[in-house]
């Protein structure tokens, strides 16, 4: 559930903060498209904040921290296909980031602020799956 709220968290002020930083709406002064980057890391830094916080509130679960390399390196076995896909998506909207730049800056802003949008709808079912059904036929 922190997971789920560090992300609404971190979201609503991406999302809020990009047009404030953009467009100048009050009280922020009209910063151009480079700002959008601002809205985005101050986002996620409140995101870090926000899990930081409930990460220490119970400073006992610390006693049971400790590294286990083999735990480890099965997850990195398992997680590299995940890295590879993730660079992959990266690098391909880096390109299209460069496309789009050609087209002046008020396109980059609004094809930026659709990706955005687009990716918001679709984090949700990153993390997702199926529940089992609960129902036994007889």
């Amino acid at each position: 559930m922190i997971a789920m709220c560090t992300l609404w968290l971190a979201n609503a002020i991406d999302i809020l903060g990009g047009p404030c930083f953009v467009f100048g709406l009050d009280p922020f002064p009209a910063l151009g498209v480079t700002e959008a980057a601002v809205a985005t890391n101050i986002g996620r830094a409140c995101g870090v904040l926000y899990q930081l916080y409930f990460l220490t509130q119970n400073a006992d679960q610390f006693r049971y921290l400790r590294l286990e390399p083999l735990v480890m390196l099965g997850i990195l076995r398992i997680g590299a296909s995940g890295v590879v896909q993730n660079l992959l998506n990266t690098a391909v909207w880096i390109g299209m980031v460069k496309i789009v730049a050609q087209f002046g800056s008020v396109v980059l802003a609004g094809y930026t602020i659709a990706i955005r949008i687009v990716i918001f709808a679709i984090r949700p079912t990153w993390g997702c799956r199926m529940p089992e059904p609960h129902w036994t036929i007889v």
